[in-house]
């Protein structure tokens, strides 16, 4: 992992120290992404709830879960490599989400109608080592082929709440906190669409990967490989 850092870094100096004498083109992109494969884990450990939930005596159980998706914002430049229609830059950004939210329903005579409910929510910093060949198809519009690679840190913040009879503390927050660093990828091909001289609009799609984060007493393994769109602004500086 250490000898892809470094080479990660070697390959962005690399660009920014041919950078000076070349054209650059700025851009801010807008992401949506789906929620996909995250919590999977979670989602597949209710039935384990209801039934560890029906040996320690309740007379009902229920479970249920929802999780959402997530967006992002992106900025960063590219420089072209000479004699090509390819460009070589880098990106710094900020994705909120997924997130998720798990209610367990408890009922006893004795032991009292107790609600819990557990939220889960992520965020991601990236930055990436980023690539974009452009295929024109006409004098206004191409189809630009991306793809990015570089480190992320995920957090992971879980709050879980009991309200109802049967709670020992009613309405008391408990919040655990999980993070992970490690590898970052992406595909983002896109239509792109000349608007001025120097700037044009782009419409995507992504399928990108996040690091894993491990398992741990407070937290399931959690994966992310998930598909999205974007709306990407370019600027060109001259």
């Amino acid at each position: 992992m250490k000898i892809i850092y470094a080479l990660l870094l070697t390959l962005t100096l690399s660009v920014f120290s041919q950078a000076a004498d070349s054209v650059a083109e700025t851009f801010l992109s807008l992401d949506l992404f789906t929620a996909a494969n995250a919590y999977e884990k979670d989602k597949n450990s209710l039935g384990g709830l209801v039934d560890a939930a029906s040996a320690l005596g309740w007379d009902s159980a229920a479970a249920k879960m929802s999780i959402s998706g997530s967006w992002g914002l992106r900025g960063g430049a590219l420089w072209p490599i000479s004699g090509t229609q390819t460009r070589l830059g880098g990106s710094f950004g900020y994705i909120a989400g997924p997130g998720s939210e798990l209610t367990l329903t408890l009922s006893d005579p004795i032991g009292g109608n107790p609600i819990i409910t557990e939220t889960n929510k992520t965020s991601y910093l990236r930055m990436l080592l980023e690539i974009k060949h452009r295929l024109p198809l006409g004098k206004t519009t191409s189809i630009d082929a991306g793809g990015g690679l570089g480190i992320a840190n995920g957090k992971m913040v879980k709050e879980t709440v009991c309200n109802g009879s049967g709670c020992a503390n009613p309405g008391s927050i408990s919040e655990m906190h999980e993070s992970s660093t490690g590898l970052t990828w992406e595909l983002s091909p896109r239509l792109n669409i000349q608007m001025t001289r120097k700037s044009n609009l782009g419409l995507g799609v992504r399928y990108a990967g996040f690091p894993k984060m491990k398992e741990t007493d407070d937290f399931n393994e959690f994966e992310w490989t998930p598909f999205g769109l974007f709306l990407e602004f370019t600027h060109m500086i001259f």
